[in-house]
């Protein structure tokens, strides 16, 4: 069952906005994971395959000096994945609408640290 609110997919726009928001948070998410001097760069891509369906690709890249490039893109592409979700289900409870992007990535970020995890839940 849907919880109460938009309960419809995202509209274009909407879309759009929640992949923004989750670019936006992976990148903080990866910045937050790897030292300035070793992160040579990185680059998140979310694409939406099917707007009716949610069928969304995500793809993470980094480029790091030391450490396990693609161990921390695995895990950034999941924390995307997880962010993603986290969006969608507040966008169907209504809870986006009068937010700001950062407002909204600090409280999924809030909730992710309450969680005692790296990755957000709804």
């Amino acid at each position: 069952m849907v919880p109460l609110g938009q309960e419809r997919p995202p509209a274009e726009a909407e879309l759009s906005r929640i992949i923004e928001i989750a670019s936006k948070a992976t990148a903080d998410f990866i910045v937050s994971k790897v030292p300035r001097d070793f992160l040579e760069g990185f680059n998140v891509n979310i694409e939406v395959m099917d707007p009716q369906s949610l069928l969304i690709s995500v793809d993470v890249d980094v480029e790091v000096t030391d450490g396990d490039a693609k161990s921390l893109a695995d895990e950034a592409s999941q924390y995307c994945l997880n962010i993603l979700d986290s969006l969608i289900s507040m966008h169907l409870r209504g809870q986006l609408d009068g937010r700001s992007d950062s407002e909204i990535i600090g409280s999924i970020q809030e909730e992710s640290r309450g969680s005692g995890g790296s990755s957000p839940k709804p």
